[in-house]
């Protein structure tokens, strides 16, 4: 059996991680180059996320708080890190 904080890393951590790749590529006009710097990962992991590749063991984009919190946090980030362009 796993422990909780497994099941985060393994899960949780990567379909938060592709929500907010989606969003910096979508809503901030970022490509897959930037986001991944922006997110601090490569670009490969970003088209993984993109494609659902990665990040698709827990589908959180249905969940509208998260969704909601996902794209909050990703604004928050952005505004306070102009440098990604």
């Amino acid at each position: 059996m796993s422990a909780p904080c497994e099941v985060a890393v393994k899960c949780v951590l990567p379909a938060v991680r592709a929500m907010i790749a989606k969003e910096l590529m979508e809503k901030h006009h970022m490509k897959q180059v930037q986001a991944a710097r922006f997110m601090r990962v490569s670009q490969p992991a970003i088209s993984l996320y993109r494609r659902k590749i990665r990040g698709k063991a827990i589908d959180l984009e249905n969940d509208e708080d998260v969704s909601r919190l996902i794209s909050q946090m990703t604004e928050a980030l952005v505004k306070n890190n102009s440098s990604h362009k």
